[in-house]
C-alpha cells in the first residue's frame, strides 16, 4: 500500500524507562527533518525477543516494508531488508514464522504491525 510518504521512512527509536507492560514509542521520522517526527507509536515488546540495547534504540534506522507484506512465505524483497528493519503485517504465518524469515532476509529488527 501506499504509505503516503513521499521518501524513505526512517524508523527512530525513544527508550522510555521499561513500564510494567514493556511499552516504548516509535518515531517514524523523515530522512529530511529527523527533529520532526512524522508519526509517533505506543508499541510492546514482543514476548519473544530480545530487548534492544539503548544505544541501538537511539540510532535512526531504515524502515522496509516486507514483500510479501504478511511474510507468510520467504521475502522477496532480501535486498531492501538486509541490515534494515522490516515492516510485516500481522496474520498469514506465526510471529515465530515471521521473525525466521526476516532474520534469514538479513534484517536488523522487525516490527509486526496490525
Amino acid at each position: 500500500g501506499n504509505t503516503g510518504f513521499s521518501s524513505t521512512p526512517h524508523l527512530h527509536f525513544d527508550v522510555v524507562d521499561m513500564l510494567p507492560e514493556d511499552t516504548c514509542v516509535l518515531k517514524v521520522v523523515d530522512p529530511e527533518n529527523m527533529d520532526t517526527p512524522i508519526l509517533t507509536l505506543p508499541a510492546v515488546i514482543a514476548a519473544f525477543s530480545a530487548l534492544l540495547p539503548r544505544s541501538a534504540a537511539t540510532t535512526p534506522m531504515k524502515l522496509v516494508r516486507a514483500q510479501p507484506a504478511d511474510a507468510s512465505a520467504d521475502l522477496t524483497n532480501i535486498d531492501a531488508v538486509r541490515g534494515n528493519v522490516v515492516l510485516i503485517e500481522r496474520g498469514g504465518c506465526s510471529f515465530t514464522t515471521k521473525a525466521r524469515r526476516a532474520e534469514q532476509a538479513g534484517a536488523s529488527s522487525m516490527i509486526v504491525v496490525n
